[in-house]
């Protein structure tokens, strides 16, 4: 009796597995197709005729997509020295006001 549980469980065990890796399978199937078809897409985008217009196109986008660039790099450094300036008018502001409460907290004591 126990043996034929056992055998009719392992059974069951390699059925579901099997269905498992067949899923599996199918899964990986539909993935790559997809991703082929998506690098497709992108291949087809970028390829453009080699004719005069198509490769003065190409220049022309590339100039804009570098020109967008330095504008975005420009932004940033813009950015990070307004930062920088703001932080150094900060460390002024705290300086000057240290440097007044020792001068009010001296001329106390000589006051006094």
């Amino acid at each position: 009796m126990k043996s034929t549980k056992s055998s009719s469980a392992t059974t069951n065990q390699l059925e579901k597995s099997s269905k498992l890796l067949n899923l599996l399978r199918r899964v990986n199937t539909v993935n790559k197709s997809t991703s082929i078809s998506n690098n497709e897409i992108q291949n087809k985008k970028m390829k453009m005729p080699l004719t005069k217009k198509g490769i003065k196109k190409f220049k022309d986008k590339l100039k804009y997509t570098q020109k967008l660039k330095q504008l975005e790099l420009k932004k940033q450094l813009l950015k990070e020295k307004e930062k920088e300036q703001a932080d150094k008018e900060k460390a002024k502001q705290t300086n000057f006001e240290k440097n007044l409460q020792y001068f009010t907290f001296s001329t106390k004591k000589v006051n006094q």
